[in-house]
């Protein structure tokens, strides 16, 4: 079972990328342009 917070700001699946060290996700530009994140922010990822 997925636990769901009542806030959720958006939903997607994305993979991680580990590049030179670090890890990456891409996030779907439809999410950025509809305004369920946006640049600049931080955001809990599980």
């Amino acid at each position: 079972m997925v636990d769901v917070p009542e806030r959720l700001e958006t939903l997607f699946s994305a993979d991680v990328e580990e590049i030179d060290g670090e890890y990456r996700v891409t996030i779907p530009k439809r999410e950025v342009v509809r305004g369920g994140i946006a640049s600049g922010e931080t955001y809990r990822v599980d």
